[in-house]
């Protein structure tokens, strides 16, 4: 078996110094060029991910334009809304309007009727004192007139009178007005026209309207003289 030596020259100091410098700058760039491209495409990501936040003056005239015109329909809407809400309000403003009106008109009719109820009841004051019978003696309720202080006197005439005289005189309270109360008196007068006596035929059932419709024919006298002797009755009602 044989054993072969290699034998040659040595390498100098020198040599293997560069020799070392040289290995060590290719390791070196072989790890250096790796991290540089992975820092570009780094930066390429980020730049990818920040580009759609780029300023609005960046963006093309057509895309400027096109964005006026998304936001013109978007904010037309709200003029079309804000027509429907004008119109509602007018429309109330109508319908407070035509109430008011109504109100005014239901208040004049109201004044009205109350105007013409008024009136009517004055018309109908004439005969709140009627003097519903007269009892005379003998024949003198057939005589057309009668003869009495050297006077003739006639006797429609002569009530008319006595009406008026009462009526005059009689005041009832306030708060029974309208109330549908109603009493017969009767009286007796003397030839001096005194009333000497009087009597409730026919009692209203309240007390106060009884005592005024009495009152008002005690205050009426002295009546004119008494033509005839008799007995007169009058009806007092509201």
């Amino acid at each position: 078996m044989k054993h072969r030596l290699h034998i040659g020259k040595e390498p100098s100091f020198q040599t293997i110094i560069i020799a070392s410098a040289a290995l060590h700058l290719i390791f070196l760039a072989l790890i250096v060029v790796p991290l540089k491209t992975k820092e570009k495409e780094y930066q390429g990501y980020f730049v990818d991910l920040v580009a759609p936040l780029e300023s609005p003056s960046a963006k093309s005239p057509h895309a400027a334009a096109k964005g006026g015109k998304e936001a013109a329909g978007i904010t037309a809407p709200s003029k079309d809304t804000a027509k429907p809400s004008s119109k509602a309000d007018m429309s109330l403003e109508s319908v407070g309007e035509q109430q008011k009106v109504a109100k005014e008109i239901e208040r004049l009719r109201a004044i009205s009727m109350l105007s013409k109820m008024k009136k009517k009841k004055e018309e109908e004051k004439i005969q709140e004192i009627e003097i519903i019978r007269q009892k005379i003696h003998g024949s003198a309720a057939k005589e057309p007139s009668v003869q009495g202080g050297g006077r003739s006197v006639n006797l429609d005439s002569y009530y008319a009178v006595i009406y008026r005289k009462i009526k005059d005189e009689w005041i009832y309270p306030a708060e029974l007005d309208s109330s549908g109360l109603e009493a017969i008196i009767s009286f007796r007068i003397d030839d001096e026209g005194k009333v000497i006596s009087h009597k409730i035929e026919k009692s209203s059932g309240n007390r106060l309207f009884d005592r005024s419709a009495v009152n008002a024919i005690l205050k009426a006298s002295p009546l004119p003289p008494n033509p005839v002797e008799e007995e007169i009755e009058v009806r007092f009602r509201l």
